[in-house]
C-alpha cells in the first residue's frame, strides 16, 4: 500500500484498563485515563500537550520516578492519556500521573500519546537513564567515526501514515470452542532409549530394576556388584569398583555391564545412571520487556480465575531461594535429594553444596557459597528452579516485584540438581516424593503435587530413558500431569529425552514474535509451544522471574532468561489454573485441551516445530470452566486482544509479529490497521495473515538511509471490539564501520577498562554499522575507553588483526555517579600491531 502524507492525524481512543505491566521490568507498560479538555472552539485541532516531566531523570534500578502530564483541547473535547515505555514498569498514580521503575540499567523512554473524541492525536517523549544499582554507577556516551552515508531528510518532520492494509474487513471467531480434530502429542510417542547408551552418566553405577518379588540384593550379589542405594519397588542403585581404571575404561566397563545385566535373571533393566543438566539459559542485557503473560491471552484467563490454593505444582529442579519475598509464602512440603558426589572426568566432587544427603531443605545453595569447592567442572545454578517457581506462582496483585501465573496456588520445590547437575535416581526418587510415591528418603509429603514441572535437559532425539517411562506411566495412573522441557540445542531431529516419554506434555519455546526460537528442539512428540523469549538482541525479550543477587546476598532479585525452560512452566501454570477451573480434569484431558485450544502456528495442524500449537491461557481455562457445566464469564460482544501492547526494534532487529485474537462472546470483525511514523519518513511497513481464529499482524522495518537515533511510531488498529494504538520505537545505527575480512567476530565492543583494577569493568556488544555506543553500570572512577573487535576469538582485544580505537590514545577518561561522561569519540583502524592488547 502506499503512503500518504497527513498534517491532521488519524486517530484512535484505547480503550483499556489501569493495570498496564504483569510484572517490574516489563516492556513498556500502559494504559488510558481520560480528562476533559476545556475551551468551546469548535472541532478543528488536535490536542496540545503542554508538557511532560519527570520528577528526576537519572535514577538507580529499583527507583521510583513520577511522570506527569499536561494537555489542551482548544476543541473542548474529552482527553484520553496513554503512557508506555520501552522497559520498566509504569502504574498508574491518576489519570495523567503515572510512576516508573526499572530493574536493569538502561535508557527508557516514557511517550505520553494524547488522543480526543474527534480523532486528533499528539505525543510526547521523556527520557529516562538507570545507571546501575549502586549511586556511584555512571555512564559513557560515545561515537564512533566512520565515513557517513546518505541520511534521509529530516527537514520535514511531518507524520507519515499508512492507507489500510485490509482490502475488506477480518473477522475473528469468538473463542468458544476447541479444534478436536487436532492431534494431541501426549500417548504413544513412540522411541524408547537404548538402556546402555550414553556418554555423561556416573561410572561404576547402574540404576537396577527387579522383577516383581525379586529381591534386588540377591540379584546384585549374584551379578556381582553391591547395591549402594536402595529405593522402594525393587528400584536402586548398584555399584561396582573401577578404582584404577582411567574414565574411558571405566565409562566401556559400566556400559558392558549394563549390557549384560538385561539378560540376567530375574532383571526387569538395568540402565546407566544419566548426570542430568540444568537446560541452557544464557542472558544478553538490553532495554526490557514485558510480553510473554499477554502473549498467551492470560490476562483474560485471570477474569475466570487467578487460581487455588489446593493445587499444589512441583518444581523438580534446582531448589529454591526460600527467602525470596515473592515465593517465602507460596511454598509447601520441599524436598531436597540431591545426595552423593558426582564424579566427573575422574574428579570426585560434591554436588550437595550443603553438606548432607537427602533432607527437607531444598534451598538452593549451588553458587558462589559452593561453587569454589567444586572449581571449572561445574557451574551456578543461576537459581533455575527459583526462576521456574516464580513464572509458576510468585505473589502477585501485591505491588512487589512481578507476577506469576497463579496468585494462589502452592509450590513444592523438589531440589534434584546440583552445581553438576543431577543423576537419574536422585531425580527419580525426586518424582515419587512429589507424587507421594515411596522413596529413598523414607518421607511422603501430606499431598501429591497435582502438577509436576521438569526443566531439565539432555541429548535430544535418544528416546525416552525406561527408568523414566516407569515413573511417568506411575505419575499418570495418580493423576499427575506432567510438563516437560524440550530442550535448548535447537535440533530439527529430536526433542530432549524426557519428553519423548509417554503421558508427559513436552513444551517447546517460541520468542516475542510468536515465532519458533532458534534453540528450541523440534521433533515428534512436541506437544505445543509457550513464550520462552530470545534475548539475542534485547535481554528484556527474555523471560522475567525470581532468583537471587549472589553479588550483594539479597533473598529476591528478578533476572531475564530464556529457554524451554521457562515457556514449560508457562505451560504448567495455565494448566493450574484449569485445575481450579475444573479440580476433576485428568492429565489426558488437560493435555487434550491444551492442544485442542493453542493457536496453531507454522503449518496446519501438529507439527514437528510448534506442536499442536501455541498455549492459550483464556481459551483453555474457559474451556475446562465449560466442562464443569457452568460457563465461563466471557465478555459480551467480541473483544480485541493482542499478543504485544508496544513494540521496540532494538539493533538487528528487523520484523516482529503481533496475534490478535477475540477474547469476547461473538465475532470481531478488524475493519483497518494502519500505521504511522512520526518522522524518518517510510521505515515501517504492515502485512497480515487471518485464519477464523486469529490474526497475524507483521511489522517489517527499514532503516536504509536513516541517521542513527531513535524513531517512533504507531500502529492503529480498529474493530467492533475496541480500537488499539501500538506504539513503536526503532533504533537506527546510522553509518559506522563495515565488517572486517578474515575476521570471525561478527561484533564490536566496547569498554571501559579500570586504570586501577587493570580489568575491564564494563562492556557492552553490538553489531557493525552501529555508530554511536551508550557504557552504563560504570562505577565511579579512572578509565580507558576502547571499541574493538576479537577477530581471531582468543579473548585478546585490540591485538593485531582486530578493528580497534580508543578515546583519545588511550587518554584517562572520568566517570562519575548517576551522570554521563559524553563526546567520546573513537576512530577505528585495522591494527598491524598489538595497541594494547587485553583480555575480555
Amino acid at each position: 500500500m502506499g503512503k500518504r502524507i497527513s498534517r491532521i492525524l488519524l486517530a484512535i481512543i484505547v480503550i483499556g484498563a489501569a493495570v498496564y505491566s504483569a510484572g517490574c521490568g516489563g516492556g513498556g507498560g500502559g494504559g488510558t485515563s481520560t480528562s476533559t479538555g476545556g475551551g468551546t472552539t469548535p472541532v478543528t485541532s488536535p490536542p496540545t500537550i503542554t508538557s511532560v516531566s519527570a520528577t528526576k531523570t537519572s535514577v538507580l534500578t529499583d527507583e521510583d520516578v513520577t511522570i506527569t502530564a499536561a494537555a489542551t483541547s482548544t476543541s473542548g473535547l474529552a482527553i484520553t492519556y496513554r503512557f508506555s515505555s520501552t522497559g520498566g514498569t509504569l502504574t498508574k498514580l491518576s489519570d495523567t500521573s503515572y510512576s516508573f521503575k526499572t530493574l536493569s540499567a538502561g535508557e527508557f523512554n516514557i511517550t505520553v500519546t494524547v488522543t480526543d473524541t474527534n480523532s486528533g492525536l499528539a505525543e510526547r517523549s521523556i527520557a529516562i537513564t538507570c545507571f546501575g544499582s549502586s549511586a556511584s554507577d555512571g555512564g559513557v556516551r560515545g561515537t564512533i567515526s566512520a565515513p557517513s552515508g546518505a541520511a534521509r531528510v529530516q527537514a520535514d518532520s511531518a507524520p507519515v501514515t499508512s492507507e489500510n492494509i485490509l482490502s475488506s474487513p477480518v473477522t475473528v471467531a469468538p473463542q468458544t470452542s476447541r479444534d478436536t480434530s487436532r492431534r494431541v502429542s501426549f500417548l504413544g510417542k513412540g522411541a524408547k532409549s537404548n538402556y546402555c547408551d550414553g556418554t555423561d552418566f556416573v561410572r561404576g553405577e547402574l540404576l537396577l530394576k527387579a522383577d516383581s518379588g525379586k529381591p534386588l540384593s540377591a540379584i546384585a550379589a549374584a551379578n556381582g556388584l553391591k547395591i549402594k542405594t536402595e529405593s522402594s519397588g525393587e528400584f536402586g542403585v548398584a555399584g561396582f569398583d573401577i578404582d584404577g581404571l582411567s574414565d574411558s575404561e571405566a565409562a566401556l566397563l559400566t556400559k558392558e555391564k549394563c549390557t549384560a545385566l538385561n539378560d540376567a535373571a530375574g532383571v526387569k533393566y538395568a540402565a546407566l545412571n544419566n548426570i542430568a543438566r540444568r537446560l541452557s539459559t544464557p542472558n544478553d542485557p538490553y532495554y526490557p520487556y514485558q510480553w510473554h503473560y499477554s502473549m498467551i491471552n492470560l490476562p483474560q484467563a485471570w477474569d475466570i480465575t487467578t487460581g487455588s490454593t489446593n493445587v499444589l505444582v512441583a518444581v523438580v529442579d534446582s531448589g529454591i531461594v526460600a527467602a525470596n519475598t515473592e515465593l517465602s509464602s507460596k511454598t509447601a512440603y520441599g524436598y531436597d535429594f540431591v545426595s552423593r558426589n558426582i564424579t566427573i572426568e575422574g574428579y570426585t566432587l560434591n554436588n550437595s553444596c550443603d553438606g548432607d544427603g537427602p533432607d527437607s531443605n531444598p534451598e538452593d545453595v549451588s553458587d558462589s557459597r559452593c561453587i569454589g569447592e567444586i572449581g571449572m567442572l561445574c557451574e551456578p545454578s543461576g537459581y533455575h528452579g527459583t526462576h521456574v517457581a516464580g513464572t509458576i506462582g510468585a505473589a502477585t496483585n501485591n505491588g512487589v516485584g512481578v507476577a506469576g501465573i497463579n496468585w494462589n496456588t502452592k509450590i513444592m520445590p523438589v531440589r534434584v540438581l546440583g552445581p553438576c547437575g543431577g543423576d537419574d535416581f536422585d531425580i527419580i526418587e525426586g518424582l515419587k516424593y512429589a507424587s507421594r510415591i515411596a522413596n529413598t528418603s523414607g518421607q511422603l509429603p501430606p499431598q501429591a503435587a497435582k502438577i509436576v514441572n521438569i526443566s531439565i535437559g539432555g541429548t535430544p532425539g535418544g528416546g525416552c530413558p525406561v527408568q523414566y517411562q516407569d515413573i511417568f506411566d506411575q505419575m499418570y495412573n495418580a493423576g499427575i500431569t506432567v510438563f516437560v522441557a524440550a530442550g535448548n540445542d535447537g535440533s530439527n531431529n529430536g526433542i530432549s529425552p524426557l519428553a519423548e516419554c509417554d503421558n508427559v506434555i513436552a513444551v517447546g519455546a517460541v520468542d516475542e514474535s510468536a515465532n519458533r526460537a532458534s534453540y528450541s528442539n523440534a521433533g515428534n512428540g512436541l506437544s505445543l509451544v509457550a513464550p520462552g523469549g530470545d534475548t539475542t538482541h534485547s535481554k528484556g525479550n527474555g523471560v522475567l522471574s525470581t532468583v537471587r543477587n549472589d553479588s550483594t546476598s539479597a533473598s529476591t532479585a528478578y533476572e531475564y532468561m530464556q529457554g524451554t525452560s521457562m515457556s514449560s512452566p508457562h505451560a504448567a501454570g495455565v494448566a493450574a489454573l484449569m485445575l481450579a477451573a475444573n479440580s476433576s480434569l485428568s492429565p489426558l484431558q488437560i493435555a487434550t485441551i491444551l492442544s485442542q485450544t493453542s493457536s496453531d502456528l507454522g503449518a496446519a495442524g501438529t507439527d514437528i516445530y510448534y506442536g499442536a500449537g501455541l498455549i492459550n491461557a483464556f481459551k483453555a481455562v474457559s474451556e475446562a470452566k465449560r466442562l464443569t457445566g457452568s460457563s465461563p464469564d466471557i465478555p459480551a460482544g467480541a473483544v480485541i486482544s493482542l499478543s504485544s501492547s508496544n513494540l521496540y526494534f532494538n539493533y538487528g532487529e528487523t520484523s516482529k509479529t503481533i496475534l490478535i485474537t477475540n477474547t469476547g462472546a461473538t465475532a470481531l470483525s478488524i475493519t483497518s490497521i494502519t500505521d504511522t511514523e512520526n518522522s524518518g519518513g517510510n521505515w515501517m511497513s504492515l502485512s497480515s495473515q487471518s485464519d477464523s481464529n486469529r490474526t497475524a499482524l507483521t511489522v517489517n522495518i527499514n532503516r536504509t538511509g536513516l541517521s542513527a537515533g531513535e524513531y517512533h511510531g504507531y500502529i492503529q488498529i480498529q474493530s467492533n471490539g475496541g480500537n488499539s494504538s501500538i506504539p513503536v520505537t526503532i533504533v537506527a545505527e546510522g553509518s559506522g564501520p563495515s565488517a572486517p575480512l578474515n575476521c570471525s567476530d561478527s561484533t564490536l565492543n566496547a569498554v571501559a577498562y579500570g586504570i586501577s583494577s587493570g580489568s575491564i569493568v564494563s562492556s557492552i556488544t553490538f553489531p557493525y554499522a552501529v555508530s554511536t555506543f551508550n557504557l552504563l553500570e560504570v562505577p565511579a572512577g579512572s578509565y580507558r575507553i576502547y571499541v574493538t573487535t576479537d577477530c581471531d576469538g582468543d579473548g585478546s582485544l585490540c591485538e593485531a588483526g582486530d578493528i580497534c580505537g580508543s578515546y583519545n590514545s588511550g587518554a584517562t577518561v572520568a566517570v562519575t555517579g548517576k551522570q554521563y561522561t559524553s563526546n567520546i569519540n573513537i576512530n577505528l583502524t585495522r591494527q598491524s600491531s598489538a595497541v594494547s592488547a587485553f583480555k575480555r
